[in-house]
């Protein structure tokens, strides 16, 4: 086989590439781009929690943002609330009962943390069973037209009243 050499600046760019076009690295072989595409450039992720494991892949921008601004909710889900997501769940009247959902993910740091408003009246509020312990010790007495953060991490309680 004879190999033909010209100096690039010669050379038009192909418009398109199709994977199977033969590029000359030796005088007896050849790779393709696919073959350069596969053992080289990693399959983006999309989903940085479903792919945390991967070695083999790449995160797109916007997985990576998602993963650190994590998605804000306006009420508890029937299944309890998420951690690392903030839940801004306005006024809070008459009984309520907060619960979490379980993490989907135990080998990370799970935050479960919300705010919200009281009117008039305080409302009642059961807390979810797996607030352990709170800081300064009881659960809060919660006040009249106030507003509330609150904060757990690892069964440890922190409110906030303003």
């Amino acid at each position: 086989m004879s190999i033909t050499y010209k100096d690039i600046s010669q050379l038009s760019q192909k418009s398109s590439v199709g994977g199977t076009e033969k590029i000359p690295v030796s005088s007896t072989e050849y790779i393709t781009p696919a073959q350069i595409g596969s053992k080289y450039v990693p399959t983006i992720s999309t989903n940085i929690a479903s792919d945390k494991a991967s070695d083999a892949k790449t995160a797109s921008p916007k997985a990576v943002y998602n993963e650190i601004h994590p998605a804000n909710g306006s009420s508890q889900p029937s299944g309890g609330m998420l951690p690392n997501v903030l839940y801004n769940l306005g006024t809070l009247t008459g009984s309520i009962t907060i619960s979490f959902a379980s993490a989907p993910d135990s080998s990370v740091a799970n935050h479960w943390y919300f705010t919200f408003e009281t009117g008039g009246t305080a409302p009642t509020i059961t807390w979810p069973a797996s607030i352990t312990s709170w800081f300064g010790g009881n659960a809060p007495t919660i006040n009249a037209n106030k507003h509330y953060e609150v904060s757990v991490l690892g069964g440890v309680g922190v409110i906030m009243e303003v």
